[in-house]
């Protein structure tokens, strides 16, 4: 399931309520990836809306358990939407917005348009 989120607050409500782990990983898996936090997710987004067609080169893999942190975008997007991997993947738009990426609904889903046209 993908959505596209033009405001993160229900995002990082959600985050904060259910005291989840926020990872940051490079996009190309080439790194250990470092707890991050829902600061740096309001950032994605007002980076995103700056990007032109780029890509900032790092997600954001959030769930309650330890999190893989070697794998790349495109393997974290099928192993999530798969249900392999646990949690959910935000990653910034390059037009703008912060695309959520998940096997189940979340609540804070809902109010976001969906983005099945998004791919990696």
């Amino acid at each position: 399931m993908k959505f596209i989120h033009h405001n993160v607050t229900s995002v990082c409500d959600f985050i904060k309520d259910n005291n989840l782990t926020i990872k940051k990983i490079k996009s190309d898996g080439q790194n250990k990836g470092e707890i991050s936090s829902t600061s740096e997710l309001i950032e994605m987004l007002e980076k995103s809306n700056k990007l032109w067609g780029t890509s900032l080169g790092y997600f954001f893999i959030v769930d309650e358990y330890e999190i893989n942190d070697d794998i790349d975008l495109k393997n974290a997007v099928i192993s999530i939407e798969s249900g392999t991997l646990p949690g959910f993947i935000l990653v910034a738009y390059q037009d703008g917005g912060v695309i959520s990426v998940s096997g189940k609904a979340y609540p804070f889903q809902k109010e976001a348009e969906s983005a099945v046209w998004w791919h990696v």
